[in-house]
């Protein structure tokens, strides 16, 4: 009976443990992709990719451009990398979306996967912003940001995304701002962290404790037979 008893303390326990089950969005490893704009304007470029939902979206608008230049956002899959390229004086802001090229993510349930969305940043100039905005299969909208200058990696918490369902997403959408020729590089975006533990609801805990009463009841019954 001490065995049997002990085992369901560890079924319990191991139910209790969280776990890692990181999600890549995008590592961009696959399917080269660009989008330009020159002078002021907005530019856009779709493409199947080996990502999140399928498809991967690149926006870029330029809001400010002097000199005339050309800002492009590309990716280029031998490096790996999203790069965006602006020039002196030019102020541009977009996004990466991934949402199945408009089919949306079918209710995903990020939370199964971490607690936090991770970006890799190569590089960075003073006076980027970026963040990920997350819009749920109710229609609701979240969006987080920071300023991040430099290399490394850079975390926003699920508990920062307040009033959107993150059990239930339907798209994603890196985002960026870049005042004054602010270029950048990300080789990596994804769902990192620990998964909640998982404790067995009331109804499965019964029932395991029933199985191991049972156990223990059937262990007494067969050494009385033999005595």
């Amino acid at each position: 009976m001490y065995r049997k008893l002990t085992a369901f303390a560890a079924l319990l326990a191991l139910a209790a443990i969280p776990a890692r089950a990181d999600l890549v969005i995008d590592d961009f490893g696959t399917s080269a992709q660009a989008a330009s704009a020159t002078g002021l304007g907005s530019a856009t470029s779709t493409t199947a990719a080996d990502v999140l939902g399928g498809f991967r979206t690149l926006n870029l608008t330029v809001d400010e451009n002097p000199l005339n230049r050309t800002a492009l956002a590309s990716v280029d899959p031998s490096t790996g990398y999203f790069i965006l390229e602006t020039g002196a004086a030019v102020s541009a802001s977009g996004s990466i979306v991934y949402d199945a090229d408009g089919a949306g993510l079918g209710g995903l349930d990020l939370a199964g996967y971490g607690s936090q969305f991770t970006f890799d940043v190569v590089f960075g100039d003073p006076g980027l912003a970026l963040g990920i905005t997350v819009v749920d299969t109710f229609g609701a909208t979240a969006t987080v940001s920071m300023t991040t200058v430099g290399l490394g990696l850079i975390d926003f918490a699920f508990g920062d995304f307040t009033g959107v369902d993150l059990s239930s997403v339907a798209s994603l959408a890196v985002i960026y701002t870049a005042p004054e020729g602010a270029d950048f590089a990300l080789n990596f975006v994804g769902v990192t962290g620990d998964v909640p533990p998982v404790v067995p609801e009331p109804a499965s805990a019964a029932l395991l404790c029933l199985g191991a009463v049972g156990s223990a009841a059937a262990f007494r019954r067969r050494r009385m037979a033999r005595g």
